[in-house]
């Protein structure tokens, strides 16, 4: 057919001269006016004719190979008043022309919009006439190809899951082995009848313990199958649910993190909590699933104040796949420091404390040789350690746990009773607690100087 052309109950008007389209759209818009209380269903299949489903007629449109021509088209010659639900097929790894089709027709006054994807449509077509003792949750591998030639083991598996109400599409364009590995548990398999004897054979060498069935695709499923899906009926559990083929990218700083979506049924709202760190710029692109390249969405928040932070990611999903996301701030936080018992650790872990206003932070020294750490509610590290420390030349100290069994073999290298060091005058017969309190300030390096009220010593703890 030429671009432009029409077929009414598929005779097509341009046999004969080429007709008047212009005069043609404005008699069928005037026809339509009169029926405007009639259910009109309008089909997109992207990359094929349009149509129009009418009182039994089927209209085809040729000439709307984009978004554009589409919605120009048919406001030629459907009443804006006329009761039209728009259904538009395609494969949904196309997300970016997806989203094209259903904005352009959206603004073009089309609210009432159902899009299908060609893949669901086809395996709703080869597993409806079989009967698949199937538990809610078991997967079947599904190869609907009417012309499969040898060598079944290159050939791709489509993954159905048992749902409730149907199946669900939960894996694409697996190999035989690949599709058995990741899904070890499937007891059916499906290939066309018109499957050759020879690849009937191979398909059961593949797989062996498997039941396999033979489909018979139904004749004219389409026109069927729209109409089902336009008024929302039920396709009697054979129905195949497609999955959201869209990925999110979070972007913060050198860092990034993806955000699968494609194990949910649309419409969905998926919510989560990303650490974006000390980094100011955050950026998230929805794109089709293993297909980085094909962006559809970009969200950038940046941020004035340095602060360490949590965004919240939340995506909008509706029944069409147009994909909205939300990017805001969820928490900012201060860094935790964790002080281990190991010398150097216990260095680093002190000289990193810069934090405004400086935390309160108590260390009481026991006369059986504990330190108890009382600190703010973001330390996280041991609330107790032992008060051994072990020096020895040319290697980092040793502090707790390792200093106090060391002191069995080089009790020359271990020193303890840290209170009496501290407090040479302390008589633990009278003591005067109002009087015993330390002071410490953190010097470079990472050590600890402690000022003793009830001595005139000053003493350097590591």
């Amino acid at each position: 057919m030429s671009p432009g052309s029409i077929s009414r109950n598929g005779i097509t008007s341009d046999s004969g001269p080429t007709p008047d389209y212009a005069a043609y759209y404005r008699g069928l818009k005037a026809e339509l006016r009169k029926k405007h209380d009639s259910n009109l269903i309008l089909v997109v299949p992207i990359g094929k004719h349009a149509y129009l489903m009418m009182s039994g007629d089927v209209i085809f449109f040729n000439d709307v190979d984009t978004p554009e021509s589409a919605a120009h088209v048919f406001s030629q010659c459907i009443p804006p008043e006329c009761k039209t639900t728009v259904v538009i097929i395609v494969d949904y790894d196309k997300v970016e022309l997806r989203r094209r089709y259903v904005q352009t027709l959206q603004d073009a006054g089309y609210r009432n919009m159902e899009t299908i994807d060609a893949r669901c449509m086809n395996l709703y077509a080869n597993i409806s006439s079989l009967t698949l003792d199937c538990a809610i949750g078991e997967p079947v591998f599904v190869n609907f190809s009417q012309d499969l030639v040898e060598n079944f083991v290159h050939h791709p598996l489509y993954v159905i899951q048992k749902r409730e109400d149907g199946w669900q599409l939960i894996d694409t364009l697996l190999t035989p082995a690949a599709a058995l590995t990741k899904y070890p548990s499937t007891r059916h398999v499906v290939i066309h009848k018109d499957a050759s004897e020879a690849i009937q054979r191979e398909v059961k060498a593949l797989f062996p313990v498997q039941q396999l069935h033979l489909s018979e695709t139904i004749q004219l499923y389409e026109f069927p199958f729209v109409t089902k899906r336009a008024c929302h009926a039920d396709l009697k559990g054979s129905g195949v649910f497609p999955f959201c083929y869209v990925d999110l990218f979070v972007q913060f700083g050198d860092k990034s993190e993806t955000i699968s979506l494609n194990e949910r049924v649309t419409p969905f709202t998926f919510t989560k909590e990303v650490d974006i760190g000390d980094t100011s710029v955050v950026t998230v692109r929805a794109f089709s699933h293993g297909k980085f390249k094909s962006t559809t969405t970009d969200k950038t928040l940046t941020f004035k104040n340095s602060a360490f932070r949590k965004v919240s990611v939340t995506v909008n999903v509706d029944k069409n796949y147009a994909t909205e996301v939300i990017l805001r701030t969820a928490s900012t936080y201060k860094p935790v420091v964790k002080i281990t018992e190991t010398g150097n650790s216990l260095d680093a872990a002190l000289s990193q404390l810069k934090l405004d206003p400086s935390p309160k932070t108590v260390l009481t020294f026991t006369s059986d040789n504990r330190l108890l750490i009382e600190a703010g509610k973001t330390y996280t590290g041991d609330k107790e350690i032992l008060a051994y420390v072990r020096l020895q030349s040319g290697k980092s100290s040793e502090v707790g746990q390792h200093a106090f069994t060391a002191l069995k073999t080089h009790p020359g290298s271990v020193f303890y009773d840290i209170t009496r060091l501290l407090a040479t005058d302390f008589d633990p017969d009278h003591p005067d607690l109002s009087r015993r309190r330390i002071k410490g300030s953190l010097a470079k390096g990472g050590l600890l100087w402690s000022h003793g009220e009830m001595s005139r010593r000053q003493v350097q703890i590591r």
